[in-house]
């Protein structure tokens, strides 16, 4: 079975088909630029496009960034305000008579790992930390995903100045580039981050994703972290991958 992966970010818009059986993309991914402003109407202009790149008319999966809650847009924090409340899956479906479902991106990437990649198997409580510009996160007990989960969004304390400040604000992959920090500095920060993770929730595993992972040796062994760490083994394709995976656990009747 190939379902169409999307994976929508802040600066463009991924598609691929993806091998349920394997996990793994069919072809080369097609890129779109995200518009801005990302109002609904480019919104599907963009999506659009990239059905006609693949001539598709099958099922298709959509990795958003925000809360997402039964296929309609709750809130679109990094793209626009008009996308709130959306209807997207309803409004693919009367355009293009396709078939889609919604899922937030870090859950994507979460459901990608958990079925194909580093956390296939893993028992207990499990969040995936993606770190990209901010810091996304999944969480699933035995597999199943707990949806809508925003770590990245906690408050707190900046180790410099004192302030209390949304984690991905200062432990994020961008921080490190806006606070020129060299490895040692950011996986310190990021250390804060781990520890109260774990001081909350005490994870059986934290699987790290997102680009930066493919730098994991200038970091990983830095991190002060009580949880055991594992790096995701899909990097940029992860949210392609789980989102096709979300479509066909919601749009395919069980057999």
């Amino acid at each position: 079975m190939q379902i169409l992966g999307i994976d929508i970010g802040g600066s463009g818009i991924k598609g691929a088909v993806v091998d349920m059986k394997k996990g793994e993309l069919v072809g080369e991914r097609f890129r779109v630029e995200t518009p801005h402003p990302c109002v609904p109407k480019a919104l599907m202009g963009a999506l659009g496009a990239i059905f006609e790149h693949f001539k598709w008319n099958g099922l298709v999966g959509i990795g958003f960034p925000g809360v997402v809650r039964n296929d309609v847009i709750y809130n679109a924090p990094n793209l626009d305000r008009s996308l709130a409340g959306l209807k997207l899956a309803e409004k693919i479906y009367k355009r293009h008579g396709l078939r889609s479902s919604l899922i937030n991106d870090a859950d994507a990437a979460g459901v990608a790992e958990m079925r194909f990649g580093s956390g296939k198997n893993m028992k207990g409580l499990t969040i995936l930390v993606t770190i990209g510009t901010g810091l996304g996160s999944g969480v699933f007990y035995d597999g199943v995903l707990i949806p809508n989960i925003e770590f990245g969004h906690v408050m707190m304390k900046e180790r410099d100045t004192g302030k209390w400040r949304e984690s991905e604000k200062i432990n994020g992959g961008a921080a490190r580039t806006k606070y020129d920090l060299n490895w040692d500095d950011w996986s310190q920060r990021f250390s804060d981050h781990l520890r109260y993770l774990c001081s909350v929730f005490y994870p059986d595993h934290i699987i790290l994703g997102g680009g930066i992972t493919s730098k994991a040796d200038k970091f990983l062994k830095k991190l002060d972290c009580p949880a055991p760490l594992s790096i995701a083994r899909f990097e940029n394709q992860a949210g392609i991958v789980g989102a096709a995976a979300n479509a066909r656990d919601h749009l395919c009747p069980a057999k």
